[in-house]
């Protein structure tokens, strides 16, 4: 009934500006830099998600971030406990099927994680007993009513937001070792399929 109510109110509308919003008047230079030259980005309403995905040609190694209001594709619970809520979320995912490929990565966003929670929010690996997708190797959540609290305008709230997104971006990539280990995701591609250097 929330979900439905929700809808009615144009919220996924609102959500879709608001990640707009976030995407045309921020800087995203924390992102690295594989993932943003697939530009122009894409803001989709997909799987229990409106949310902006940076990513690379073969998506191994994809930031998607944005709001998630739906969390059975996902696998996880929503940051606040309850049953039905909007979360702000940073997301990194990669095929299960690059198997110990994903080790790497998985030991430097480990490392990571105290300090990504430390800027706020609930933080899952793959591997975590809440984490039941397999795709995602790492997720990091706050409930949207926590950032934003009692700020109305839209500008305020995507920059509470942003501010947020950043604070988790600056943890996860300061030192330059995430990025190379998202290298290593990087598949092989097709002679037709490669962009030029």
């Amino acid at each position: 009934m929330i979900q439905a109510y929700l809808e009615s109110r144009n919220f996924l509308s609102r959500l879709q500006r608001l990640a707009e919003k976030l995407l045309m008047e921020h800087e995203w230079e924390n992102i690295p830099e594989r993932n943003r030259a697939s530009a122009p980005y894409r803001i989709r309403d997909v799987y229990g998600r409106v949310a902006i995905e940076f990513a690379p040609e073969d998506w191994n190694g994809a930031i998607t971030i944005g709001f998630l209001y739906n969390n059975g594709d996902h696998g996880v619970p929503f940051a606040d406990g309850t049953a039905n809520s909007i979360d702000i979320m940073l997301r990194i995912e990669a095929d299960p099927a690059l198997g110990d490929r994903r080790t790497e990565v998985l030991k430097v966003l480990a490392a990571r994680r105290g300090g990504v929670a430390s800027a706020g929010g609930v933080v899952r690996l793959l591997g975590d007993r809440e984490n039941k997708n397999r795709h995602t190797l790492f997720i990091v959540q706050r409930s949207l009513l926590d950032v934003i609290g009692e700020m109305t305008t839209e500008r305020e709230q995507a920059q509470a937001i942003y501010n947020q997104a950043n604070a988790w971006l600056e943890a996860l990539f300061n030192d330059g070792q995430l990025a190379a280990a998202l290298e290593t995701l990087r598949r092989c591609l097709p002679k037709a399929s490669r962009s030029m250097p």
